[in-house]
């Protein structure tokens, strides 16, 4: 029986990346503004009315229940609660705008939730979207994160959903767009002013600092090289971008890619040298320049559809050739070392720059052009020798509490990190971003290694293994290659091989079969006690057949 992989999988994009930003991010508007925390309270009052004194709601025929209406706190919603509107100001003070045309604003006033937002559930882990069975937003609603709090509580709501397209904003109400990559009804520009503004990296350190108490040394800037304006159609920002620009082209801004393609930012998000995306190339309309020829419009392995500069999945391998070198011998930059060859060198990493490595589609066999899209290498430590099954956890905790609550200093475990201390003077994303993930512990063949979260606590593992184009050794003598989840969305990870629980490291790893007739491997989990580690037992809980190993005391 097929167990739920759970934190194992793995967006290359992670959804704090790409999905939580520019078009797609709730919390954000106009040109990708993060702005001041402004989630309001949850209305009791409202949601203890009865139906008959909300005139706001819809119909008890409403399949939707409700999810996306208009609303005011003190009539509440049909099902859930209400997101009144209200408004905050960009550019106040100090954070000013900079570079606007004489004559122009340097700050302006931004609608959030327009006429108010019915929503199913909103708060701390109100819903699941990772969770295919979570059905707290109903037929019609996504769960989607929405930002995190100062308290470090992560945020969530549901959203309408909508039908994507380039010409309108399907059923979302005025003031709401669909978002392009996404599909959810969330708040859309208001201005072509507000489709212009990003901030820069002023002070030039390598990382943009957005929090809502800005001291101005990261700028709120007007791009004026940007045509972008707001569409009252789709209530989008658009842009004509450069002609000749495609996926994967350097950038620092939205401008500086195609039309209607935007920027990751190396001072943002860390892409190496900034990255080109467009995002929802899968709709009608919106299809990515030179498409076919060099770029690839690619979901698997990046979360959604999006315009990747194309590569080939395992280039330099023979498949199935046990006495393939696991590295370039060669040693293309004369460095000692062989491993930063094969991941950086076009004939190993598929053709993608430096930094980057290349994330297979699923479907294309050995030897294609465009058999992946090139992303951020998850992986590009110097080990040279598989180790899938490593215990990295002590530098994935350190990854996941390198910041002091308050976020104004490093906690012991990033102490003397100047870059973290650096990160820590603005927001625990860019502070975990800063500092190691446990990932250049990790032997990572084509940049497909990493320090996954599997559990509670840091594990080697290694994606993409046995697909067309992988090498037969990929995992390493003793580990198993696991594919899980049914074609075509099949996702396949090398994880450490076991024959008794006492090989695993983690004292919750199990060793157990996690596909019906497959070898045993150190998983999360148990389904015996005989499972589970010496000291521990299996808790399953009351009808399931799936536990977790615990301390049997």
């Amino acid at each position: 029986m097929m167990k739920r992989l759970g934190l194992i999988t793995m967006c290359v994009l992670a959804s704090a990346m790409l999905v939580a930003c520019g078009d797609d991010a709730p919390t954000m508007v106009d040109g990708g503004i993060v702005l001041p925390d402004a989630m309001p309270d949850s209305s009791d009052d409202a949601a203890a009315m009865d139906d008959a004194d909300r005139p706001d709601a819809p119909p008890p025929t409403d399949m939707c229940e409700g999810l996306g209406d208009s609303c005011r706190p003190e009539r509440g919603c049909r099902t859930g609660e209400c997101q009144a509107e209200r408004t905050v100001t960009v550019g106040e003070g100090p954070d000013s705008i900079q570079g606007a045309p004489a004559g122009s604003m340097t700050s302006y006033a931004v609608t959030i939730d327009p006429e108010g937002y019915c929503t199913h559930a909103y708060g701390p882990d109100a819903c699941n979207p990772n969770d295919p069975d979570d059905t707290t937003c109903g037929p019609c609603g996504s769960c989607e994160y929405i930002g995190q709090a100062s308290t470090g509580e992560r945020y969530y709501s549901c959203f309408r959903t909508c039908e994507r397209s380039v010409t309108d904003n399907g059923v979302c109400r005025d003031g709401y767009a669909c978002s392009i990559g996404g599909g959810i009804c969330n708040g859309g520009c208001e201005s072509d002013f507000g489709c212009r503004i990003s901030r820069e990296d002023t002070n030039m350190d390598g990382d943009v600092d957005d929090g809502p108490n800005n001291s101005g040394v990261d700028r709120l800037t007007y791009d004026t090289a940007s045509d972008a304006v707001c569409n009252p159609a789709t209530f989008r920002c658009e842009h004509t971008g450069r002609m000749e620009a495609r996926a994967g082209d350097r950038c620092e801004r939205d401008s500086d890619c195609e039309a209607n393609g935007r920027c990751i930012s190396d001072a943002r998000y860390g892409w190496p040298g900034g990255y080109c995306v467009k995002d929802g190339c899968d709709v009608p309309g919106n299809e990515c320049a030179g498409l076919g020829d060099g770029v690839v419009c690619q979901e698997r392995g990046i979360g959604a559809p999006f315009c990747l500069m194309g590569c080939e999945f395992g280039s330099g391998w023979t498949p199935d050739d046990a006495s393939t070198p696991m590295v370039d011998e060669s040693d293309v930059d004369g460095d000692g070392s062989h491993f930063d060859d094969y991941v950086s060198a076009a004939a190993f990493g598929g053709g993608c720059d430096t930094g980057y490595s290349c994330i297979w589609n699923g479907t294309s066999g050995p030897g294609v052009a465009g058999s992946g899209g090139c992303s951020p290498a998850s992986g590009t430590s110097a080990v040279e020798v598989p180790n899938v099954g490593l215990d990295c956890s002590a530098a994935f905790t350190r990854y996941q509490t390198a910041c002091s609550d308050t976020n104004t200093a490093c906690v012991a475990a990033c102490a003397g990190d100047t870059t973290c201390a650096m990160a820590c003077a603005t927001d625990l994303a860019a502070c975990e971003a800063a500092v190691t993930s446990g990932s250049d512990l990790c032997y990572s063949p084509l940049g497909q290694g990493y320090c996954s979260g599997l559990g509670d606590d840091g594990y080697c593992i290694v994606r993409d293994c046995n697909v067309d184009g992988a090498p037969a050794d990929m995992c390493g003598t003793g580990n198993v290659c696991v594919t899980f989840g049914r074609a075509p969305d099949t996702n396949n990870y090398c994880l450490q091989g076991c024959t008794a629980p006492d090989d695993c490291g983690s004292p919750e790893l199990g060793c157990v079969q996690v596909t019906m007739g497959g070898s045993k491997v150190c998983y999360p989990g148990c389904e015996a006690n005989a499972d589970c580690q010496t000291g521990s037992r299996c808790d399953v809980p009351v009808g399931s057949t799936f536990g977790e190993c615990v301390p049997a005391a």
